[in-house]
């Protein structure tokens, strides 16, 4: 019986994904900056970590209390360039999550190649963040199945089921 609230529980947990990325502006304490939004299924505290590990990938993020700012040293072809985020003020679920790029100093070229790179970091931020949770959610899941001794055939069906919807929701990723 625990192992079907186990499974309920997970299936309440779900979250759902999407790809839909829209234009945003940040506004951050001295200026405004151009940029993109999309939404996660998940607290603001979830997202604001997920965040901080996923760019430390590649920078140090630096937190600003409004926002993060994350500067990517230059190389032999491209621009140093700074990341802003900032997660919407509003509260429950969903909640919003802006990227936007600081632009001063670049031609209109430039801007129009960053500023699709930058919507291109914030879907891959999207899809590693939700990849993640699944991942969590089938280790969670295979170690309930393994504490249940002597599974019986239900219970075993429920778990084939619930690791079957899981892994459909990562393919839709």
């Amino acid at each position: 019986m625990v192992y079907g609230l186990v499974l309920s529980s997970l299936v309440c947990a779900a979250q759902s994904f999407d790809k839909k990325i829209n234009s945003a502006t940040l506004t951050l304490p001295d200026k405004e900056v151009k940029g993109f939004v999309t939404s996660f299924d998940f607290s603001a505290d979830n997202v604001q970590l997920s965040w901080w590990k996923y760019a430390k990938r590649f920078a140090l993020p630096q937190n600003q209390r409004t926002h993060y700012e994350v500067t990517i040293p230059a190389t032999n072809d491209s621009k140093e360039l700074v990341i802003y985020t900032q997660l919407g003020e509003e509260t429950g679920k969903p909640i919003t999550f802006k990227l936007g790029l600081k632009s001063d100093n670049m031609s209109e070229d430039e801007k129009k190649k960053y500023q699709d790179q930058a919507k291109a970091l914030l879907l891959d931020f999207k899809r590693w963040h939700y990849l993640r949770h699944y991942e969590e959610q089938l280790e969670e899941l295979e170690k309930s199945v393994t504490k249940t001794a002597g599974t019986n055939w239900d219970e075993w069906m429920a778990f084939v089921a619930q690791r079957a919807a899981i892994i459909e929701k990562i393919k839709g990723i």
